[in-house]
């Protein structure tokens, strides 16, 4: 009893979760660094039409991220410091990377894509359903809420990652956040597996910098994905993060996404397909480099996520709902003056041509 209990004390410790870190990013680094060196012609992607850059590049140089996640995951259930069944979230983050991972060897047409995001989001219910039942019993609706969700979540970061560095900064703001809230929440687990995350990623970064000499491919994007909704839910659930708060934390993408998918769905055009329509790619057509689109959001991020977020937690009297509205009208109001401006930039462009 008394080493199970200075067993868990160590893994909750600031100097495991320190270690955890460090020796994340240098799984991520060695990881893309072996990718790169690698040069395998099967994971090259070639540009095409739909494509932001104009020379083959690996793919598949995130695998060290899911890795070095999945295995610090594992070792908080094994540990018994988890506070939720573990073995469901393991298995969805598995089944995401794996199915990505596939479909970078060999794309995998979306029928076969799909089913798999679905039911990993189904396990991500399984895994939050003990802390639901504490206020009531998980409804179908909510299952199916969570699921849809969830599948919506890795597709989406999956679409978003297009041009170098976006996907790993913005997935960086979010579980550095995330992190902050759990800790101040006192959840030191959860918080843990983000700042893992965080420096996963920015072990893979200088990969992604200032030009791509590596892509983190769509395993690495899909569990991205399922990681930042399995955050959300989690921090829901528990109330360390509200639910208007996460809309904001992931308004940047959650705007160019969802207003891309309306404007292409009005259109008449299929929003399943790949194309380069959001407004990171009519920026980087207009003449931006992929550096300056990436700091655009996140000049975003600072300036008005994190203003809004700093609000909802000093003024709780003020409606957390009605400022995050406020920030997504914002973002959708300034997405399409962008975009309009891209366009016609877009134009000039081809006409000199």
């Amino acid at each position: 009893m008394v080493d199970g209990l200075a067993a868990t004390s160590l893994l909750l410790s600031p100097g495991w979760t320190l270690a955890m870190m460090a020796a994340a990013g240098l799984v991520a680094w060695l990881s893309a660094r072996a990718v790169v060196q690698a040069g395998w012609r099967r994971l090259l992607d070639v540009p095409g039409e739909r494509s932001s850059h104009q020379r083959p590049v690996p793919r598949g140089g995130g695998i060290g991220v899911v890795l070095a996640c999945l295995a610090v995951l594992a070792t908080l259930v094994v540990g018994g410091t988890w506070q939720t069944p573990g073995w469901p979230l393991l298995l969805a983050l598995a089944m995401v990377a794996g199915i990505g991972t596939l479909d970078d060897l060999r794309p995998l047409p979306a029928a076969l894509r799909l089913p798999v995001h679905l039911l990993a989001g189904l396990l991500l219910a399984l895994a939050i359903q003990p802390l639901v039942r504490a206020t009531g019993e998980l409804s179908l609706a909510w299952v199916l809420a969570i699921g849809i969700g969830a599948a919506w979540s890795v597709n989406l970061h999956n679409f978003m990652d297009g041009i170098d560095s976006l996907l790993s900064a913005q997935a960086i703001w979010a579980a550095g956040v995330f992190a902050a809230l759990f800790l101040i929440a006192d959840d030191p687990a959860s918080a843990s597996l983000a700042l893992v995350l965080v420096a996963a990623l920015l072990g893979f970064l200088p990969w992604n910098l200032p030009r791509a000499r590596v892509f983190m491919g769509d395993g690495c994007a899909g569990f991205l994905g399922l990681m930042l909704a399995w955050l959300v839910l989690y921090g829901g659930v528990r109330g360390w993060v509200g639910w208007a708060e996460s809309l904001v934390i992931g308004s940047g993408f959650l705007i160019d996404s969802g207003a891309t998918l309306v404007w292409r769905g009005l259109r008449g055009r299929p929003v399943w397909r790949a194309h380069r329509q959001h407004l990171y790619q009519y920026l980087v057509r207009a003449g931006a480099s992929h550096g300056q689109v990436s700091a655009c959001y996140m000049l975003w991020n600072l300036f008005v996520a994190v203003p809004a977020l700093a609000v909802m937690r000093m003024q709780p009297q003020m409606s957390s709902w009605m400022i995050a509205v406020t920030v997504l009208l914002l973002g959708l109001l300034l997405w399409a003056l962008l975009r309009s401006a891209a366009a016609r930039r877009i134009a000039v462009l081809e006409a000199e041509t």
